[in-house]
Parts: C-alpha cells; sequence; structure tokens
C-alpha cells in the first residue's frame, strides 16, 4: 500500500497536480515553482524586447488570479515593460503578451 501511495504522488507531481508551497512575490502569496516557471518563459523574451542581458532583469509581481501570476513587470538596463498572461473564466493561458514598455 505504501508503494502504491509513493507511486501515485510521485505520479501527480510529474503532471503538476500538486501544488509547491507558496512563496511571497511582491509582498503577495504565489505558488513557488509558477513563479519560477514564470520568470523562465520571460527571461528570453524580456531580453530581447528590453535589449537587457538576463542577468540584469528584475521581476515584479503587479498582479495574480488565484496565487498565479498574471501581470508581471520586467525593469532591466534603464528600460521596463509589462506582461500579461490571459484570463479567460477561470483559464489562464501559457503564453505571455507584452502590454506595454517604456525607456
Amino acid at each position: 500500500m505504501t508503494r502504491f501511495l509513493v507511486a501515485v504522488l510521485f505520479a501527480l507531481s510529474l503532471f503538476g497536480c500538486l501544488k509547491s508551497q507558496i512563496i511571497l512575490v511582491s509582498g503577495v502569496e504565489v505558488y513557488e515553482n509558477v513563479w519560477l516557471k514564470t520568470v523562465d518563459q520571460l527571461d528570453d523574451r524580456a531580453a530581447f524586447e528590453l535589449s537587457c542581458p538576463i542577468g540584469q532583469l528584475s521581476y515584479t509581481l503587479l498582479r495574480k488570479h488565484l496565487r498565479y501570476p498574471v501581470e508581471v513587470g520586467v525593469t532591466g538596463c534603464g528600460r521596463r515593460g509589462v506582461y500579461l498572461r490571459p484570463v479567460v473564466g477561470n483559464q489562464i493561458s501559457n503564453s505571455w503578451v507584452m502590454n506595454s514598455h517604456s525607456e
């Protein structure tokens, strides 16, 4: 029985069904694994769009839906941009769209 339970928990974790721990980002509670994935998804794109190396980018959570980031500010090299992840009902898109930027 114990082996079965361990196998089920392992399978659920592989499919992302288990939530990671909750962390504070910009004073707001979000799932750690989702935040790390968000930063990973935005790194290359923000570096390109802001003409700034990844190591100089800083991320600010601007808005969430439940505990999922849906609006993120990115700053670096004197520029900044806002990225949105569309939400329809309770469905959150996997795609990020730059909403605005400034220099």
